[in-house]
């Protein structure tokens, strides 16, 4: 019996699932200074017009990704927020709201990031790892769900009174990457999300939702802590070669499995466009290739260890696939760790090669070591960093080097940049909170050109 119709039968029947879709329609002084501080879819019809001009230099340009919008789980996540906030909220750029009853009333919990409630529950462990995968996804997409159907001006739109305009998720273009191991198989992974995104759109069903039964292209890769680089790297050569096509990015782990509720659970999706596709919005960001380097590649010298020639080697070309000089790097994402020799041993690789192109970087003061404040992401760490170097570049208008340094003798690095329009956001006035189940959740998107962005409350977008 095939995944899907294990899941058909026996975990979501299709009148589950359809109910659930009515309902949600309806340098070595700084190098211990650190170690001290350690604790796509294909448019409905072919729109050439929907491609933007390249400027006149634009030949010489790398190839580069738009993000078009963020989606992020993580047992941290306060539903009642947006995810722009979630993400400034971890990396302490952002605070709950000044009458925030949440924080009035459990500031022990509410105060501080913490994990806040699960994202899948399992109690006693009796949840299979494909099933926890099911159920996560169910979450992820579900909060596009009634936007997709009323909201002609969404992203995403099938929109009955304006099908011309439709841009649907079937046949979108999926790079997925997962975990390696024996319970969750890349095909089975591929079902199950083929599955889900299926059902919850409703792709080739009723002709008021769905002009074709093209289901999403969903393609897996299996790894580590780098795995989503990989996702990314084959979701840019997507777009390359479908320029009028947007692209999903993702990356999903479980850590602690059968464990739930820990923050190193996290399961991200960016919405990516290629560099001449007009999506009628500001991008949040901007996302050159990812590069990998391997330490055995480079030849042993005096006073340059191969992993720190790799580093250099990677960033310098990581820095060109951004467009932009690697000295104009103004934060750095990590996953060094929690506070151990390994750890410092990572930092220190990196901030020797960091250190000669800009010598006064001060990695303690301009980084962010996410698994430290995580714990191990396993699979789900590449993107989760991404989405956070996302948030920093727009807000604070730098590009943002993000570094896979978790893998042996291996060294990962992609730099995001900022957008020429930022949505900027005052820390004086109050976030966009959720008072129904329809509003939590949502994914953060590229404001809209057409829009007046004053008009909207901070933090949300659609």
């Amino acid at each position: 019996m095939s995944t899907v119709e294990r899941i058909r039968r026996t975990v979501v029947a299709p009148a589950v699932m359809r109910g659930l879709v009515t309902q949600r329609m309806g340098m070595l002084g700084a190098i211990c200074a650190v170690f001290l501080g350690l604790a796509g879819c294909s448019m409905n019809g072919p729109k050439p017009s929907g491609l933007v001009l390249e400027r006149a230099d634009a030949a010489i340009q790398p190839f580069r990704a738009q993000v078009v919008g963020v989606q992020w789980l993580n047992p941290l996540v306060r539903r009642d927020y947006p995810i722009e906030w979630q993400l400034l909220w971890t990396l302490g750029l952002a605070s709950p709201n000044k009458d925030d009853d949440m924080v009035r009333t459990e500031p022990e919990s509410f105060t501080t990031v913490q994990p806040i409630s699960s994202i899948v529950s399992n109690i006693g462990g009796r949840k299979s790892f494909e099933r926890v995968f099911l159920q996560y996804s169910q979450r992820l997409v579900r909060p596009f769900g009634e936007r997709y159907v009323w909201n002609s001006k969404y992203f995403y739109t099938v929109e009955p009174e304006s099908s011309r305009n439709w841009r649907e998720l079937a046949g979108v273009h999926v790079e997925l990457g997962v975990p390696d191991r024996p319970d969750l198989g890349l095909d089975d992974a591929a079902g199950v999300l083929r599955y889900v995104i299926t059902a919850f759109f409703e792709i080739g069903g009723s002709a008021s939702r769905s002009s074709r039964s093209t289901p999403p292209d969903v393609r897996v890769s299996a790894g580590h802590s780098n795995v989503g680089f990989t996702s990314l790297s084959a979701a840019l050569d997507y777009l390359e070669s479908h320029p009028g096509e947007s692209v999903w990015a993702m990356n999903w782990d479980v850590p602690e499995y059968p464990a739930a509720g820990r923050m190193s659970e996290n399961y991200v999706l960016l919405i990516l466009a290629g560099p001449n596709f007009d999506t009628e919005r500001e991008p949040l960001a901007w996302i050159g290739r990812p590069v990998t380097r391997n330490a055995e590649d480079f030849e042993i010298q005096a006073g340059q260890p191969r992993l720190v020639q790799a580093w250099r080697s990677a960033m310098k070309a990581a820095a060109s696939n951004a467009g932009r000089p690697l000295t104009e790097i103004g934060y750095l994402i990590h996953d060094a760790g929690k506070a151990s020799d390994v750890a410092g041993k990572r930092l220190a690789a990196v901030g020797q090669a960091l250190g000669e192109p800009l010598p006064e970087f001060d990695i303690l003061k301009q980084g962010f070591n996410n698994t430290a404040l995580m714990g191990d992401t396993g699979a789900g760490t590449a993107l989760t960093n991404v989405a956070l170097a996302i948030a920093y570049a727009h807000h604070k208008g730098t590009p943002v080097l993000v570094a896979g340094t978790a893998e042996k003798d291996t060294a990962a690095a992609v730099i995001v940049t900022p957008p020429a329009r930022a949505r900027a956001f005052d820390p004086s006035k109050d976030w966009f909170r959720a008072r129904d189940e329809v509003n939590t959740g949502l994914p953060w998107w590229g404001m809209r050109r057409d829009v007046d962005w004053s008009q909207y409350i901070q933090g949300f977008s659609e």
